[in-house]
């Protein structure tokens, strides 16, 4: 019998799917208004009416708290994901249903990253426990690759004694998809991750057609510490998961080498190197690299011949282009042509954009892929924003006409899952106001316009941001000499 948490996460996944259900997530993201920290812990919330064209006073700045965090408990998903939060300390503290406690908490996690939590602490607080839990069960390691001891591993963790294979494999998917979600939410961060790559030694997954099965395989099964099983990509063992598990451990990687970078080279003689002139910098470049090439043939198209969608493939595509961009992004001159990092994140946003343009052709439902796809977009924009901001200031109008377009698409795609799903509305409302700071202030200077970029409004906007997105996206009469036309 299952565990009524496991029932609740499934009701609040559900209603993101369903335009019978709504939530107060909407209502409370537009009282709080597009923050310019990205998956900050705290949120802007004003003491009155929200007007956003007005400068930032610091004195409206408050940590988010019981009032903030509470004012959607009355939408269907939220009370369902609330029920569900409360229900899961007791299977915790007894230890019963411990699994089906961790698929219920993952459930969650990803509603309330969907629902534009990543603004809330609570969802790094949920992600954190389901990390913190895989561990004293023994899911992040396998025998005979656990710790040194006179007992045997299975009699050194809290997990179900003598699983079947197919038991087994379900256990190792959930350390994969808790592996990996950390690493999707923690991207928009420079915190350091929960789980380090260094204590894991478990399976990687096996194809999705082989399980369930009768029959589980484990010889020359891939595990991290597997010479180059990031690149490697046995036909037996692979398919669109395990190559998204892989993106993920690539992206973990980068944002752990960013993180520790200052630190590792803190006390050497003469300062810290430019980081591109490291081993540990140029392998993770080189590997990147590889990986991108590496996809079978099978396997790098994310929509079949047959016009179906796979999401799962769509992200494992995407997300090596975002590692490259945050590998390269810190040490990037977007301003000299001579620049290496420079080069590869434009070719990495480049790259993101052509599977925009793939997916513009399709009919294929935005509320059906990955949510975290948006996150991506979102990249690949702010990464061409900053080459526009330099072709402006360079007064090349080709260039930045060219940019211009660029950018547009990603606006219209973001603005399309804006319409259908709260995460992609938030990265919207954040990156309309990226373009209000950093782009229009260069514009009133007189330098070369692209055309005015109309504000995107999505369906789920109300009036009071369609005034404020027309406010700060089109220039005043006089700066738009030879200027904007409204798309």
């Amino acid at each position: 019998m299952g565990h009524p948490v496991v029932l609740h996460a499934i009701c609040a996944i559900s209603s993101l799917y369903t335009p019978v259900v709504t939530d107060g997530s909407e209502r409370n993201m537009w009282h709080v208004g597009p923050d310019m920290l990205f998956n900050s812990a705290v949120a802007p919330k004003l003491r009155g009416e929200w007007d956003p064209t007005c400068p930032p006073d610091p004195s409206i700045y408050v940590p988010m708290d019981d009032r903030t965090t509470k004012i959607e408990e009355s939408g269907f998903g939220m009370k369902h994901a609330e029920w569900c939060m409360d229900g899961w300390l007791e299977p915790a503290r007894t230890g019963q249903k411990i699994m089906q406690l961790l698929q219920s908490q993952l459930i969650i996690t990803w509603y309330f990253y969907s629902v534009g939590r990543a603004v809330d602490i609570q969802l790094f607080v949920s992600i954190g426990s389901i990390c913190r839990l895989v561990i004293p069960i023994g899911l992040n390691a396998v025998d005979p690759w656990g710790p040194l001891s006179r007992q045997p591993y299975k009699a050194l963790v809290m997990g179900p004694l003598n699983p079947t294979p197919e038991q087994e494999e379900t256990y190792r998917n959930i350390f994969w998809l808790t592996y990996a979600t950390e690493r999707i939410l923690s991207a928009g961060t420079v915190w350091p991750l929960c789980l380090q790559d260094d204590d894991v030694s478990q399976y990687l997954p096996i194809r999705s057609i082989d399980f369930p099965g009768q029959f589980i395989p484990l010889a020359d099964r891939q595990r991290l510490n597997t010479p180059k099983a990031v690149v490697i990509h046995p036909p037996a063992l692979t398919d669109s998961f395990t190559l998204y598990i892989k993106a993920c451990v690539l992206l973990g990687k980068v944002k752990t080498f960013n993180y520790r970078f200052k630190t590792k080279f803190e006390d050497s003689v003469g300062g810290a190197p430019d980081p591109r002139e490291t081993t540990q910098f140029q392998v993770l470049d080189s590997v990147l690299q590889k990986f991108k090439t590496s996809f079978p043939k099978e396997l790098r198209e994310p929509m079949s011949g047959d016009g179906k969608m796979d999401p799962t493939l769509h992200m494992a595509l995407l997300l090596p282009h975002v590692a490259t961009i945050v590998l390269h992004d810190p040490h990037a001159d977007v301003n000299s042509p001579n620049c290496m990092s420079a080069d590869r994140i434009l070719a990495a946003a480049r790259a993101i954009l052509d599977s925009l343009y793939k997916l513009t052709a399709t009919t294929f439902d935005l509320l059906l892929l990955d949510h975290a796809c948006s996150f991506c977009w979102f990249v690949c924009a702010t990464t061409l924003m900053r080459f526009l901001k330099a072709k402006i200031l360079a007064d090349d109008e080709a260039g930045v006409g060219k940019l211009s377009s660029e950018i547009q698409v990603v606006r219209f795609m973001l603005g399309n899952l804006g319409s259908r799903t709260i995460c992609g509305l938030r990265q919207i409302m954040i990156l309309e106001d990226l373009y209000a700071n950093d782009i229009l202030p260069l514009l009133s200077e007189g330098h070369a316009s692209p055309a005015v970029i109309s504000p995107v409004v999505t369906s789920r906007a109300p009036a009071k941001f369609a005034e404020y997105a027309k406010k700060v996206t089109t220039p005043e009469p006089k700066r738009s000499e030879g200027g904007f036309c409204p798309v």
